[in-house]
């Protein structure tokens, strides 16, 4: 038989217009905008906008030391370790009057918080008790206060490699730092207490 001049698809093999027919179909059901609806949503993390909100706050805090650091006398050439001392001392006192009203949570917000408590529970109850007894054997005993030094008398325990690398990054030595039951972070470059996360270990 011979075919008519708008059957396109004379001589193509059977299988192959099958083919043709199920990939057209295909397109226009990508096409279509039911499609998009019914697919199933992307996992978000729940924590992930409290985190990226703590980085920020965290910058915010760099700046505002930034900025008081260039209200200061400049150091000399070849400044001598009790210059560095003294502009240490003064930066600390300018950020002290600067965050006097601070508050725990001002830099980590709740979200962050609950994240961060979560990953020190979870990294401790891995561990043994020994394990976790040379952790926290040179945790200081007490409460912090922002604003305040890290107790100068005390061992300033350094916090575990594994579990640091489940915790938020901290920028520009800001440090990690156990008090007590909690979870503090420090200034390095200041020596002072900027945030807290209350009751992140257990008692010991």
């Amino acid at each position: 038989m011979t075919a008519t001049s708008g059957d396109k698809t004379s001589g193509v093999p059977t299988h192959v217009k099958i083919v043709l027919v199920l990939v057209a179909s295909a397109a226009v059901t990508l096409a279509s905008p039911t499609s998009s609806s019914s697919r199933q949503p992307e996992q978000v993390n729940p924590h992930a906008a409290a985190l990226a909100e703590f980085e920020a706050r965290l910058q915010s805090y760099l700046q505002m030391r930034k900025g008081l650091e260039r209200k200061l006398e400049p150091l000399s050439t070849t400044p001598s370790p009790a210059e560095l001392t003294s502009r240490q001392a003064s930066l600390a006192e300018a950020m002290r009057l600067s965050r006097r009203g601070a508050r725990p949570g001002d830099l980590v917000p709740a979200g962050a918080t609950e994240f961060i408590r979560q990953v020190v529970r979870q990294y401790l109850t891995g561990q043994t008790a020994p394990e976790r007894d040379a952790v926290l054997k040179d945790v200081p005993d007490g409460a912090p206060a922002i604003n305040a030094r890290f107790p100068p008398q005390a061992a300033m325990p350094t916090t575990p490699p594994l579990l640091l690398r489940g915790l938020p990054p901290l920028p520009d030595n800001l440090q990690y730092r156990f008090y007590g039951t909690h979870l503090v972070i420090v200034d390095g470059d200041l020596d002072i207490i900027v945030d807290y996360v209350a009751d992140a270990l257990p008692p010991h």
